[in-house]
């Protein structure tokens, strides 16, 4: 079980921050299927301060997504401070998070994500000033280190700086996504840090949950690429849990249907032509697996128009009833 500040998450099931991917409609989905904790996409810390038009639409959320985090980013203490004191005091989320684990180039060649794990004493800085900004219960996510894994390191020196929450994405960041996330890495933190602890990568079926939470003794699972198009696996991981079967994967029919809502919230929340964009992310996610897959998303990414899209995946849909 995962306790922070009111909020308890009995299953242990967190959504990870997606760039791209978990705004507030990705969210609410994920929690009408069971997740217990919702994170934001990584916002600037920068464009809070500068209070930048296009950074602040990523803030906005519901009541109905709490307990919910917000995610910044950032490469220095004044800055990830000052927007830090902006969310506490305008936006009123229940966490607030740091990244320290986006290993991209555009986020590390300035400092921030990953790259502030190069230099302990820095991080020490950066996060023990943001803790000191707010009341608001401060996390952060980090990977198990810059080259080498130096995360009990790492994790004993954000614990003493009065973060409240700590995830661990389980590869360095020089591997980004290539390589498989080490799972070894989780009990040796587990063991020095008391604070709650989140698992986070490739948790992709209900019996990986289940191993890391029950087995290693891990606080929940953040569950992020796995979770793209497959908004059910948190409901499938709950049933596991309480029940101890694993329910059938929705057949394509119900997966494209799924996709026909989530387009339908995303128009009328953004319009038809700003929700095409996000729709062609998430399409290749929803058809995965799919017969003729490969030929049906190379065609639905051709297409120009959101109408074009909905009627032919409506039409798609329609060969399963």
């Amino acid at each position: 079980m995962l306790k922070i500040g009111r909020y308890e998450a009995r299953h242990g099931l967190v959504l990870a921050p997606l760039a791209g991917i978990s705004d507030s409609i990705f969210r609410s989905i994920c929690k009408s299927w069971g997740a217990e904790l919702v994170f934001s996409e990584m916002v600037s810390a920068e464009g809070i301060r500068r209070k930048m038009k296009r950074t602040l639409s990523y803030l906005s959320f519901t009541d109905g997504e709490r307990p919910l985090a917000v995610q910044i980013f950032g490469s220095n203490g004044e800055s990830l401070s000052h927007a830090a004191r902006i969310l506490e005091e305008e936006y009123k989320p229940d966490i607030i998070d740091i990244n320290l684990g986006c290993s991209v180039k555009k986020v590390t060649r300035i400092g921030a994500g990953a790259a502030l794990l190069r230099d302990r004493k820095k991080l020490a800085g950066v996060v023990s000033r943001v803790v000191a900004a707010v009341d608001t219960p401060v996390s952060a996510k980090i990977r198990l280190g810059w080259r080498d894994d130096h995360s009990v390191e790492i994790a004993r020196i954000l614990s003493d700086c009065g973060i409240r929450l700590l995830t661990v994405h389980a590869r360095v960041a020089k591997d980004g996504y290539d390589t498989r996330a080490n799972w070894d890495a989780f009990a040796p933190i587990r063991e020095k840090i008391s604070i709650p602890l989140i698992a986070n990568g490739d948790i992709t079926r209900p019996e990986d949950a289940a191993y890391l939470l029950r087995e290693i003794g891990m606080s929940a699972v953040m569950i992020g690429r796995g979770a793209i198009g497959r908004p059910w696996i948190f409901s499938h991981m709950r049933e596991y849990f309480t029940k101890g079967v694993t329910p059938s994967v929705p057949g394509p029919g119900e997966q494209l249907g799924f996709l026909l809502k989530h387009m339908d919230l995303l128009q009328k929340q953004r319009g038809a032509q700003r929700a095409t964009g996000r729709i062609k992310k998430l399409i290749p996610y929803y058809l995965k697996g799919e017969p003729d897959g490969r030929k049906r998303i190379h065609t639905l990414l051709s297409l120009k128009s959101f109408d074009e899209i909905q009627s032919a995946i409506q039409m798609i849909t329609a060969e399963y009833q």
